[in-house]
């Protein structure tokens, strides 16, 4: 069984995953960083240069492959869950975890970053309450959401690790 980490940008996906990954002794997998090396471009050159809609594309591609792998814990883009048929994959053989938090919060995780293609904007904290608001049911349909706004990663890995065990899906650590 994989863990899947769902979630808007910013809310911890890829650093939460790595803790998790090092506590479990998974593998872990980046979906965005998998693609820009088996493209050569970054996530940024791929949406100006080819459009969102070949990005999409390419993580359904990534999301068939992963869906025969097991014991990963894999944090996607935030996006991944635009198409219903990533998460239907991702549950096959995996147990999806949501990480959530406030706008503001993401926000202020992000400003410095110039390598968000959809914050390209006038008004970015606008433009995130705005994606998130869209996106908002596609997070909750998980088997898991946790809320990052106020703990830091390590808290949360210890408190998904406790989730995961309580709920049957890894065996208690010695």
């Amino acid at each position: 069984m994989n863990l899947v980490l769902i979630g808007f940008m910013g809310t911890g996906k890829s650093k939460i995953g790595k803790l998790l990954a090092g506590e479990l002794g998974y593998e872990f997998v980046d979906t965005d960083l998998v693609i820009e090396t088996e493209c050569g471009l970054k996530i940024a050159e791929i949406f100006a240069t080819k459009g969102e809609a070949f990005f999409r594309d390419l993580e359904h591609q990534l999301a068939q492959r992963l869906s025969g792998t097991d014991h990963q814990v894999i944090a996607t883009g935030g996006g991944w869950v635009l198409n219903p048929a990533n998460l239907e994959l991702s549950s096959a053989n995996g147990f999806i975890i949501s990480l959530i938090a406030a706008p503001e919060i993401i926000y202020e995780r992000i400003k410095a970053e110039n390598h968000r293609p959809l914050l390209a904007c006038e008004d970015p904290l606008a433009k995130i309450r705005q994606i998130m608001s869209q996106r908002a049911n596609l997070y909750q349909k998980a088997d898991l959401v946790m809320d990052t706004s106020e703990k830091t990663p390590e808290e949360l890995t210890a408190v998904i690790i406790e989730a995961l065990v309580k709920r049957g899906v890894i065996n208690a650590r010695s």
